[in-house]
């Protein structure tokens, strides 16, 4: 229980500051991510991320972000005597607080994340996804993928992706490739996507789509700043280690 009191007040602030709404999708791809944030600890990073897809739009954000979204919907009568119970054992605390909306008509990316307790974020497009496909294929999960290559802001990056799955979409803003991305990953290994699963869900997903506007170059300093800014107000036991050489995936 050492870290009981920090995740209470995480969870009491994340609920507190949702208000979203609800947004259907008919498919759900799962996918492991490993990354890397700090280039002079080279710590890796592991966390499971969903992408959730319809025909018009897909949402992507961490898995068990749609488990903590989920309490903000419940009602508390504070005249019952039947108080609400909830198992912190049973609860997975994301590790990531994004959002990616893909609007596939629009030609629109809409990214949001918090920092604190303000929902941030800025709109971005498709333009700079310009794949090279190649004629190398493998087998990933029982389906047939085509190698692809981009450079995107800064960095290179292979991508597999399959015909076999007609959605032109894939883990964070890749996409635009004819077919589900189900791995993709720098060249340097920073950044790692494989897909896990992909199944039918017919489900409702929540979704913040009010935020604040920031500008997509000044993300990551605002983001970093926030993180390190914790370390000296943290509760004792949250653990939150300073990030000295940040290694955002966008380098430009």
């Amino acid at each position: 229980m050492k870290n009981f009191a920090f995740i209470l007040v995480f969870l009491v602030t994340l609920i507190k500051s949702q208000n979203c709404e609800s947004k259907h999708y008919e498919y759900e791809a799962i996918y492991n991510f490993i990354s890397i944030s700090d280039t002079l600890k080279k710590n890796s990073l592991e966390q499971k991320m969903a992408l959730y897809l319809n025909k018009n739009e897909s949402l992507f954000q961490n898995l068990y972000k749609k488990s903590i979204d989920s309490l903000s919907q419940i009602k508390i009568d504070n005249n019952n005597s039947s108080s609400l119970y909830i198992d912190l054992n049973k609860i997975n605390i994301p590790k990531s607080t994004l959002s990616i909306n893909k609007v596939y008509d629009e030609n629109k990316i809409v990214f949001t994340d918090k920092i604190g307790k303000v929902n941030i974020g800025y709109i971005d497009n498709y333009d700079e996804l310009n794949w090279h496909i190649t004629d190398e294929m493998k087998k990933i999960l029982g389906y047939n993928v085509r190698k692809a290559t981009l450079k995107f802001r800064g960095r290179f990056y292979t991508a597999w992706f399959t015909e076999e799955i007609p959605f032109q979409d894939g883990p964070y803003k890749f996409s635009k490739l004819p077919g589900l991305i189900l791995e993709i990953y720098d060249s340097k290994d920073y950044f790692h996507y494989s897909l896990i699963s992909f199944r039918i869900i017919n489900n409702d997903v929540c979704y913040k789509q009010k935020f604040e506007p920031i500008d997509r170059l000044t993300y990551y300093d605002k983001k970093m700043n926030y993180h390190n800014s914790l370390i000296n107000n943290s509760i004792q036991g949250a653990n939150i280690k300073e990030i000295k050489a940040y290694n955002p995936i966008e380098l430009k």
